[in-house]
């Protein structure tokens, strides 16, 4: 993290799902429905492998470890990933994947702790998959201001992740999702930008959204996205930091941030108002290109968290369901 953003993270360390840690009420997403105009021939790419003794029992966690290039990892041959695998999974069975990153100066261990989402992998059978972060200043975090920031190629790394879990699991190659807090949502929204091809969709929450990365963010494709921030996040402030206050590092305001989302995938330019809660207003923009879906979720004075519900049901479950509606066209 940069200037003044980098003292306040490390003293406002809350989980992704802080308060939102109960039991999600059994019920299942929807079938996905592919979205239109997203495709990827997988071309350069190998199939997942099926059939295969799973590398993590299934219904158990476990570090990993993967390969990366140290030029471009801070000298790191390796680098480490939590992975939950679901307690009914088989290895003739696609399964989806989620990648939920931590904040800034947390850690996998700490996300998949403060989360709901080893729970949902168990109940709706998906790979749960923690980052780790490296210290390129102070503290774990992610390079997320560029494509190479700090010397780090994040982008090589959680493409290196996802090859290793479809060369160890039977992954549904169009159903891979990426969501996490803080300086993880900033990285969140980075897969969005630059891993569009193997992304079907992101959940960023209050994310810390570089103006500078994201004015060089083009995916070829439009990308679905669902965003959550509170209004009054001491952090990452939702009214965004100018160039006066941080010359080197502005972040965009979050509502200019989901307008830069609306225009990318070509949605229609005022949202629409689909839940008026006291707590989180709903908003979404329509007419997107491909089909694709672009939602914010405001939390009314909320802070630097994500709110334990939205609508009257658990965030984390919200979250799944948005990201588990979509999937790519292969």
């Amino acid at each position: 993290m940069r200037g003044l953003l980098a003292a306040a993270l490390l003293v406002s360390l809350t989980p992704a799902c802080a308060g939102a840690g109960s039991a999600p009420a059994a019920r299942s997403p929807a079938a996905p429905a592919a979205t239109a105009g997203a495709g990827h021939s997988g071309a350069g790419r190998m199939s997942s492998v099926c059939g295969v003794t799973p590398a993590v029992a299934p219904g158990t966690s476990a570090e990993q470890q993967v390969a990366v290039d140290p030029q471009v990892q801070l000298g790191h041959a390796r680098r480490s990933y939590r992975l939950h695998v679901p307690v009914r999974y088989a290895a003739m069975q696609p399964v989806p994947v989620l990648l939920d990153s931590h904040g800034y100066g947390g850690s996998a261990a700490g996300e998949e702790k403060g989360s709901s989402y080893d729970h949902l992998a168990d109940r709706d059978g998906f790979l749960a998959v923690y980052p780790q972060g490296l210290t390129a200043q102070d503290a774990p975090g992610w390079a997320s201001a560029a494509r190479l920031d700090l010397g780090v190629d994040e982008i090589a790394y959680f493409g290196a992740v996802l090859d290793q879990l479809e060369r160890q699991f039977c992954v549904d190659q169009r159903r891979v999702y990426a969501t996490g807090f803080s300086n993880g949502g900033g990285m969140t929204e980075m897969l969005a930008c630059y891993l569009s091809d193997r992304i079907a969709a992101v959940a960023p929450v209050s994310g810390n959204y570089y103006l500078a990365a994201r004015q060089r963010c083009r995916p070829p494709r439009p990308v679905a996205i669902l965003a959550t921030h509170g209004t009054a996040d001491p952090v990452i402030p939702y009214a965004g930091v100018s160039r006066a206050e941080n010359p080197g590092w502005p972040l965009l305001s979050i509502p200019d941030f989901m307008a830069s989302w609306a225009a990318r995938d070509g949605c229609q330019s005022e949202p629409v108002t689909f839940l008026d809660s006291q707590d989180v207003t709903g908003l979404r923009w329509e007419g997107c290109v491909g089909g694709v879906s672009v939602v914010h979720y405001r939390w009314n004075g909320g802070g630097h968290a994500l709110p334990a519900e939205i609508g009257g049901d658990p965030a984390s479950e919200v979250i799944w369901s948005f990201l588990a509606s979509h999937s790519l066209l292969v």
